[in-house]
């Protein structure tokens, strides 16, 4: 009984990891070009994201770009590790360089 709830758990913490949310600032879609990685970063929130600590979209000084925030498999663990008290987010920002001919 205690493997059949320890496979449950451990399910549960992989599916649920798998959040991942994408949203595009400026032009960037209709930019041509290769997308590569400005920056990688964490974002740090306390009590079940209610307080944002640290959060790296704030000291952006560009204008087209995309963020993509997901819950890796370490976040989660952490996350529910500690019952939401803390919560982790892996962050890419990226942007568009234009390809020179």
């Amino acid at each position: 009984m205690t493997r059949i709830l320890f496979f449950i758990f451990l399910l549960f913490l992989i599916t649920s990891s798998c959040t991942v949310s994408r949203e595009q600032f400026g032009n960037y879609n209709e930019m041509e070009g290769n997308a590569t990685v400005y920056r990688q970063d964490k974002n740090f929130y306390l009590f079940w994201n209610l307080i944002p600590v640290k959060k790296i979209e704030k000291e952006l000084e560009l204008a087209d770009y995309e963020i993509v925030v997901k819950r890796n498999f370490f976040d989660t663990i952490i996350f529910y590790g500690t019952i939401g008290i803390f919560s982790f987010y892996t962050v890419k920002i990226k942007i568009k360089e234009l390809e020179v001919e």
